[in-house]
């Protein structure tokens, strides 16, 4: 599929003159967002879980999860992110991307809306 960028606004659900932009991995593979720890943090994003985590290599990390407002291209959706480490690249998740209604055109590798399913 290759990979690619886009760009999110990453928001304080409770404070929205709080935001900041980033540019984001999109990664399908990945469950929740991952978005550096002092990114977060500046936002006053609170975490309100931990969750362990498998990364690619295998090993298994514990993270803290808050909750944030993503904005991409005019739709806007609340998710959990993951208090990523600060050399982390910024990833937008499979839950990201379904809480935006948007999916992977990978041929042309960019982000498609999509119809949600109430089956």
């Amino acid at each position: 599929m290759g990979t690619f960028s886009v760009t999110v606004d990453v928001v304080n659900p409770l404070d929205p003159t709080k935001h900041a932009t980033l540019d984001c991995l999109v990664d399908s593979g990945a469950t929740y967002s991952i978005l550096p720890t002092p990114v977060l943090e500046q936002l006053g994003i609170r975490p309100l879980r931990e969750d362990t985590f498998k990364v690619a290599t295998g090993e298994r990390r514990t993270w803290r999860m808050g909750g944030v407002e993503l904005r991409v291209d005019g739709r806007s959706g609340w998710s959990m992110a993951v208090f990523g480490p600060v050399e982390a690249v910024p990833v937008l998740g499979a839950h990201g991307l379904e809480a935006l209604g948007l999916g992977i055109d990978p041929v042309h590798r960019r982000l498609i809306p999509v119809a949600p399913l109430a089956l």
